[in-house]
């Protein structure tokens, strides 16, 4: 080999390094720009599954389906026969829902079986809020004459018909017997575990393959 041979692959080697190097610096990043994303999606995962809790085990965690819903109706019928307030039920907030069914930036790492649950959760939840509002509409047109003893009973019975009838739609129609609810905290958990699985596995770094330059023919 001449010495312009011996230039040219001195050449060839410290691109060919330049360029190992820099793949090898990019898979690092990449790597690391994955956890973080696994790491974020772990957060709004596990703040979803925190603040749901705090006020849906309160009204979905429980069976209204069949005669547990229309026992549950009937006590609120018996309460405004006696004169008494019925149970009162609130709207409840769907954004918790909403995020996962979007899917923000690291949506990819929500998985579909926790987008398709929170998709049905919405839907239960949007009915359970219409006729809760239903319920607060009614009560308020009506809660004077509900707490009034001197009201006559053909008076008062056709209110506490129409106020269990709405309850036993909130119940028996709206939340049924939570089997969404809990298939939806059991997709959420799924997710979860899946994506610290992920985390915890070791990190082993792509082969990158680099072509060392080709040398012009003699």
């Amino acid at each position: 080999m001449t010495e312009g041979d011996w230039i040219e692959l001195a050449g060839d080697i410290v691109v060919f390094v330049a360029l190992a190097l820099t793949a090898t610096i990019w898979v690092a990043q990449h790597s690391g720009t994955i956890r973080r994303e696994i790491n974020s999606t772990l957060e709004l995962l596990r703040a979803v599954q925190d603040g749901v809790r705090e006020w849906g085990d309160k009204y979905f965690d429980a069976d209204y389906s069949g005669d547990n819903g229309t026992q549950r109706a009937h006590g609120d019928y018996e309460l405004i026969m006696q004169g008494r307030d019925p149970a009162s039920n609130f709207r409840v907030p769907t954004e918790s829902f909403v995020v996962l069914v979007q899917q923000p930036e690291t949506g990819l790492l929500i998985e579909r079986r926790t987008i398709q649950a929170a998709n049905v959760a919405l839907e239960r939840i949007g009915s359970f809020n219409q006729y809760v509002q239903q319920q607060t509409d009614f009560l308020a047109l009506h809660m004077a004459e509900i707490k009034d003893p001197s009201l006559p009973l053909e008076k008062r019975e056709p209110i506490a018909w129409a106020a269990e009838r709405i309850s036993q739609m909130i119940h028996s129609d709206g939340i049924r017997n939570g089997a969404w609810y809990k298939e939806f905290f059991d997709a959420l958990e799924e997710n979860i575990g899946n994506l610290e699985e992920r985390l915890r596995r070791p990190q082993r770094p792509r082969r990158v393959m680099i072509r060392r330059p080709s040398r012009p023919a003699d």
